[in-house]
């Protein structure tokens, strides 16, 4: 990569873009509460078809053991579609620039410069550049904000270059 080379992304996520990065970002989340569902869920469910009506547990035990999944699922999307629509009102369009010494970036009532050692770690989705200035806070560029697969191409080689295994970027 070419010393001075500059990659400049405007764009604007939209809440349906922050719903599917909170997805990705929590899914060991959703994995752990599916898995202990399943596990207190099959003794019951195996203990409901015993042949012993003393050991079968009662009726409400079985329907809340089909009800509670599925409701659990539904908090859990309900909470990320909600913090999605938050997180889309505060934000407003924005240009980023990138180089070799990090990226700027400029909103019409902000503005921020960071280097590319600020960052804990860059993500790179089939959709998103994942950017984690800090463990737990991150932002997301979509990919479709980028001109063409060059300016893409190029952009990873650029994070590689500096973050080297901070990058987290696909082949």
């Amino acid at each position: 990569m070419t010393e001075n080379k500059k990659i400049e992304v405007e764009y604007l996520a939209t809440a349906a873009d922050y719903r599917r990065v909170l997805l990705w970002y929590r899914w060991k989340r959703l994995a752990v509460i599916i898995g202990i569902t399943f596990l207190v869920g099959i003794p019951i469910l195996v203990s409901a078809f015993s042949s012993d009506p003393a050991n079968r547990p009662p009726g409400f035990v079985l329907w809340f053991l089909l009800v509670l999944p599925v409701l659990v699922l539904a908090v859990f999307y309900w909470g990320i579609y909600r913090q999605a629509e938050r997180i889309e009102k505060i934000f407003e369009p924005v240009k980023v620039t990138f180089t070799k010494d990090g990226l700027e970036s400029e909103g019409e009532s902000s503005s921020a410069e960071m280097n590319w050692d600020s960052f804990y770690q860059v993500y790179e989705t089939n959709q998103d550049f994942i950017f984690f200035p800090e463990k737990n806070i991150f932002y997301t560029i979509p990919k479709r904000f980028f001109t063409n697969a060059e300016e893409i191409s190029e952009f990873k080689t650029l994070l590689r270059e500096n973050l080297k295994n901070k990058a987290i970027l696909s082949a």
